[in-house]
């Protein structure tokens, strides 16, 4: 339980002691199991434990545990060998902890979500004799056990009594194998001592005044340390009872508080920060006394609001769960509070010298010789954990006060910690590499309000029709869901520090990620007066509100032409010149008739055709414009006439342009008539706007899914960020005046609204299979004009109008010089 307040004194120190045992906290014998005997023994027939239609009394659950164990015994389990659990959260799993106690084995606490490799990897380094997993009726004969307290419950079985255990050091006194995830690397196996479980227990009864009156609510998962070590083993020292749920849900936790009376419980990362968004209004309940790990604030906030002791510690699975703890009667210097008996701390810099009381360093933690740290990693990965006088290197970040308390300052390596759960980077790095398209990866932590961090992925692909989407998609299947990013960027090349060395505070600070999870839950917002203009057109693209006739102009590329119809009342379409197919984009030339982009760049008027940018140029192929105040005007290339390729096949933009064709550009025409290249590289330039301030280009691009965001207040034009979308392909784009850019997501029916920093502010529903284009348009440029269109059906394209909560940018005309008549209309 990482990351918040603790407190007490260390041998010598001269410093303060934990606060004495509550009277009920009995000396029970130095192992887990020996403390629920102590507490059977004390009172059997108080309740333990209640899930859904079980309830079973201390007496009741204590017999179980010994069915339990003689089951192992006959399955051939002996002392010191290992059994390996991957079970949900249910009442035959905690007699199961028990029982392999009982019978002087070491219980594997596997993760029931892993599978594959990362299943294989935690069989590997505990080599365990036997393994339990959940499974339901279609398990093998012979193969399967009932379940004790739930005998409709079937586990699958793998006995391997050939495999005794390889033992790394004494065995004795060793509890449990828990697997826990570093800064790098698959996940470690820390093995934790009985002392560790018994003395956590009695240290957090003492601090949360817990007793037997208490009802504790067990939501985590009981692989977990908080569930099993800080909640479980607190529960069985105050002889108090608990709730325990499949999981934690937000929605009905405080229903189960109020059903069944809870007074306490523990909690990990986003707990708190959950329930306090979810909660806003305090409440009275039945809740005494909570204890867990959040920002200090939070912790405050909480008992303030829901009126009951809130406390939180620091500690790891490595050093014995809690090792620091806050005594609500012993105020202490620094917020986290001292550490406990068993446990001294020192702060060293990054050379290794101790630092005096104050200064911020690494925090280190030895046991003082009552066997509560644990007795070091399975398969060899001591090697880095400790200094030659056996000092734990934490990773973490810390400074202690006068008076021993600790102050933790969060992760000195590259970890991540979501929801309260370590995460290793380089494990969920090589399971993306895994992948044949991508080139590079690196992930990181993101802060996040909720979860504390949320693990983001920065790749650069081989190949560029690859979406974040699809990637993400594929990683399903390699990942189980707590290691799977939320968070998704792609760039060109990873940033690197010096050789190689991946800069990875620099990745930190990055925008404009695709967030996965709001794509897929959010439905999207409704335009309340979505109205149609215009039907039956194939791909109707470049929408261009004229404020002198009131109509809005537009074209089909499928179809061929440029069509206009009033915005503001009925009235038919009319086709104000013929055009071949291929017409992308549409502004308003200060001469009269309208600027197009297609084969080239183009004036185009009833009397015919002059030419702006043409073969000349070495271009064709222009898919979308925008202007600038000073006529101006920016325009996407690409290499060959795609919007003609488009047109034939009767496809979306990406499907044409991941053919391997050559990639896009972006050129500024001057009023001169001058050609300027702004940008290249683009998979496929589609959409663009400038800022209010036109100090910024923002150009879709989309085959890679992306904004590109070009800063235009330079000597030369540079790229400022990319903006990942996620699935869809962004299209035509329109700025408002608030600097929030308008984006029509291709194939997914949706409108994206983004903020400057490059985040998504919100979705709107679109009308019609493929939304391509968009415009502001009416005389206060409040009206949000769609295109849509439709590759299935010639005529499946239209035109809607919908009033935005926010005025547009109006296009200038364009003053670019064009050239006599080249074509006749």
């Amino acid at each position: 339980m990482r990351g918040q307040p603790v407190t007490q004194g260390s041998p010598g120190s001269g410093t303060p002691r934990p606060p004495a045992l509550a009277s009920h906290v009995a000396a029970a014998q130095v192992s887990l199991d020996g403390l629920l005997v102590d507490a059977a023994k004390r009172d059997p027939e108080a309740q333990f434990v209640t899930q859904g239609s079980v309830q079973l009394t201390y007496r009741a659950f204590d017999h179980l545990v010994e069915r339990a164990a003689t089951r192992l015994r006959d399955a051939g389990v002996a002392p010191g060998d290992r059994v390996f659990l991957a079970l949900a959260n249910h009442v035959d799993h905690l007699v199961l902890i028990f029982a392999i106690a009982r019978c002087g084995a070491v219980q594997v606490a596997g993760n029931p979500e892993f599978t594959g490799d990362l299943r294989g990897h935690q069989h590997d380094i505990a080599n365990p004799v036997l393994a339990l997993t959940d499974t339901d009726e279609r398990a093998p004969e012979g193969q399967a056990w009932s379940g004790w307290a739930d005998p409709a419950r079937r586990f699958v079985v793998e006995v391997r009594t050939d495999r005794r255990t390889l033992v790394d050091g004494p065995w004795q006194g060793v509890a449990s194998v828990m697997f826990t995830s570093g800064s790098s690397g698959l996940p470690k196996a820390v093995q934790t001592t009985h002392a560790s479980y018994v003395e956590t227990g009695r240290a957090v009864a003492a601090t949360m005044r817990t007793g037997p009156e208490d009802v504790f609510y067990v939501f985590l998962p009981l692989f977990h340390g908080n569930a099993q070590v800080i909640s479980l083993m607190t529960i069985v020292a105050s002889g108090a009872s608990m709730v325990l749920a499949e999981r934690f849900s937000a929605s009905r936790f405080f229903v189960d508080v109020e059903q069944h009376g809870v007074t306490a419980f523990t909690h990990v990362g986003s707990v708190l920060p959950i329930l306090l968004r979810r909660f806003p209004d305090s409440r009275v309940t039945t809740l005494r006394s909570v204890f867990g790990g959040a920002p200090h604030e939070e912790i405050a906030e909480f008992g303030e609001r829901f009126g009951c002791l809130s406390q939180t510690g620091w500690g790891m699975t490595e050093t014995g769960f809690v090792t620091v703890l806050a005594d609500p009667d012993v105020p202490s210097e620094m917020a986290h509070g001292r550490p406990r008996e068993g446990f001294e701390l020192r702060i060293v810099d990054e050379g290794g010298a101790v630092l005096a009381t104050g200064a911020a360093g690494e925090l280190q933690v030895r046991d003082t010789g009552q066997d509560q740290m644990m007795r070091g990693y399975l398969a060899g990965h001591d090697a880095t954990a400790w200094t030659e006088d056996r000092w734990f290197l934490t990773g973490d970040r810390g400074r202690l006060g006068h008076d021993g308390s600790l102050e933790f300052l969060g992760r000195d390596k590259n970890a991540i910690r979501r929801s309260g759960e370590n995460i290793a980077v380089a494990q969920v790095e090589a399971a993306i590499l895994a992948h044949p398209d991508v080139l590079e990866v690196a992930v990181v932590g993101i802060d996040d309000p909720v979860a504390g961090q949320e693990v983001g992925a920065v790749v650069a692909l081989k190949d560029p029709h690859l979406s974040l989407a699809e990637l993400a998609g594929w990683l399903d299947g390699q990942l189980p869901k707590t290691l799977r990013p939320r968070l998704w960027k792609l760039v060109d090349e990873i940033p690197k520090r010096g050789p190689q060395k991946v800069d990875y505070p620099g990745l930190r600070e990055l925008a404009g990620f695709w967030d996965r999870e709001a794509a897929r839950q959010d439905p999207g917002l409704e335009f309340d007066d979505l109205r149609e203009l215009a039907r039956g057109f194939g791909l109707v693209e470049g929408p261009a509100y004229d404020d002198q006739s009131g109509r809005v102009f537009f074209s089909d590329v499928l179809g061929g032409g440029v069509h206009s119809v009033p915005l503001d009342q009925d009235g038919p379409v009319v086709c104000e010149f013929p055009h071949r197919r291929g017409i992308g984009g549409l502004a308003r030339h200060e001469h009269g008739g309208w600027l197009v982009s297609g084969r080239g760049l183009d004036v185009k008027t009833a009397a015919g055709t002059r030419s702006v940018v043409g073969s000349s140029h070495g271009v064709h192929g222009f898919n979308d414009l925008t202007v600038d105040s000073s006529g101006a005007v920016y325009a996407g290339s690409v290499a060959e006439n795609r919007l003609e390729e488009i047109a034939v096949a009767k496809t979306s933009p990406a499907t044409v342009a991941a053919a391997g064709h050559p990639a896009g550009k972006v050129w500024k025409v001057l009023t001169s008539g001058e050609t300027r290249l702004i940008a290249t590289g683009l998979a496929l330039p589609n959409g663009m706007a400038l800022s209010p301030a036109e100090d910024r280009l923002y150009v879709s691009d989309s085959l890679a899914h992306q904004i590109r965001v070009i800063a235009l207040d330079q000597e030369q034009p540079i790229e400022l960020m990319r903006i990942d979308l996620g699935p869809g392909e962004p299209d035509g784009c329109a700025m408002a005046t608030d600097g929030t850019l308008w984006v029509a997501m291709a194939n997914v029916q949706r409108i994206f609204r983004i903020s400057p920093e490059g985040h998504i502010l919100e979705r709107y529903r679109a009308p019609g299979p493929l939304t391509t284009s968009l415009a502001f348009g009416g005389p206060d440029m409040e009206t949000l004009l769609i295109a849509t269109g439709d590759f299935s059906t010639p005529d499946g394209g239209g035109l809607f109008a919908a009033t935005a909560p926010v005025a547009g940018v109006p296009r200038p005309d364009a003053r670019v010089p064009a050239r006599e008549v080249v074509r006749d209309a």
